[in-house]
């Protein structure tokens, strides 16, 4: 309404220039200082390697979730933009001449970009609650929970069109991501201290398995169903929540590490397998 800009031009110049201030305030606070002795050769991929042969039980079996979780998530984190302006909205953006259609797509848009707001803050406030949630039914049940909440808002893709229901949508699906972003790190933590191993590593093979499951749900759903179903985001997201159900059973399969209970994981569940 304020500038002859279009929705997209809009988003790409703001996120171009938050971009930027970011960074420029990053080059300003951050002294820089001359690197008087050479750090150690790090062989990242050696370590890698190295840390897959030695990884705690604990972790082998949280992987599986968390790669059925991104199969699951992945299409609903880049789809849901053009769902919600091709199928709720009912716009169209790929003729710059109906000015109508753009329109309505365009307002699908900015819908979807409130839905994210309270998809992240249904997120971050579910991230007090996993605590005590995790301390309650142990890290088990609270992954089964949160995956099976992800798994129901993405079915909900097949059934509904007004805007409004979408809010609980996406907050069901914050509390499902924020639930894989939280407990798989956490059991790596206690595994790690366990084991006397480092954790940064542990953190690295998580984030392996999650780019796994964006590669499978890129190829598998959006380019091999994509040609069944072309330009469909709907069916997209929805076919998605099987794998977020695969993703809740297989996260029965976690063993919950054990530690003493102390001041530094007094939050944290501990026992059960």
């Amino acid at each position: 309404n304020y500038t002859s800009l279009n929705q997209e031009q809009f988003i790409l110049i703001v996120s171009a220039v938050l971009c930027s201030v970011s960074i420029l305030i990053t080059i300003i606070v951050t002294p820089e200082e001359p690197l008087q002795t050479k750090p150690p050769k790090v062989r990242p991929f050696k370590q890698l390697y190295e840390a897959f042969k030695t990884m705690p039980i604990h972790i082998t079996r949280t992987l599986p979730s968390v790669t059925l979780l991104t199969i699951a998530y992945f299409q609903f984190s880049f789809q849901f933009n053009h769902f919600m302006g091709k199928d709720v909205f009912k716009g169209d953006n790929t003729n710059p001449d109906d000015t109508e259609k753009n329109k309505l797509y365009d307002e699908g848009v900015s819908w979807s970009m409130f839905c994210g707001a309270v998809r992240y803050g249904s997120q971050f406030l579910y991230g007090f609650a996993c605590t005590k949630v995790s301390e309650i039914i142990g890290f088990k049940w609270a992954s089964f929970l949160g995956y099976m909440l992800l798994s129901i808002g993405l079915f909900l893709f097949f059934v509904l069109d007004n805007k409004y229901w979408f809010l609980l949508v996406t907050a069901l699906i914050g509390i499902g991501y924020g639930t894989a972003m939280s407990i798989p790190y956490a059991i790596a933590s206690i595994a790690a201290r366990i084991n006397n191993q480092d954790f940064g590593v542990f953190v690295g093979i998580l984030v392996v398995f999650t780019v796994i499951g964006e590669q499978l749900s890129n190829l598998g759903i959006g380019s091999g169903l994509g040609m069944i179903w072309p330009d469909n985001p709907r069916v997209m997201i929805g076919i998605s929540g099987i794998f977020g159900v695969l993703a809740a059973f297989a996260s029965l399969w976690i063993i919950e590490p054990k530690i003493e209970m102390n001041e530094s994981y007094a939050s944290l569940a501990t026992e059960g397998d």
